[in-house]
């Protein structure tokens, strides 16, 4: 994940500078490619469903680095939640 990470925040930098963030658009293009993987899916077109997932998963990136948490202890914290109320745990 590292790896992928320090790509992604190389590509943003020379995108749009050094640390220059806007969370909320980052949310908005977030909800565009959710609607982009939703209308792959709905039409069964499974090699653009992955690319699709690619750029909702690093929208999920680069709005945890914005936040400066990490995408994988979050998805840590809500699986200890969801075990927690079914009982798993």
């Amino acid at each position: 994940m590292d790896e992928i990470e320090e790509r992604l925040r190389k590509w943003h930098d020379h995108k749009f500078g050094p640390g220059r963030f806007d969370t909320v658009r980052t949310a908005l293009k977030g909800a565009e490619e959710m609607g982009e993987l939703a209308k792959a899916v709905l039409k069964c077109d499974w090699e653009n469903v992955e690319e699709e997932l690619a750029d909702v998963f690093f929208i999920l990136l680069h709005i945890a680095r914005q936040r400066k948490v990490s995408l994988l202890d979050c998805a840590r914290k809500k699986l200890t939640v969801i075990e927690k109320r079914v009982g798993i745990r």
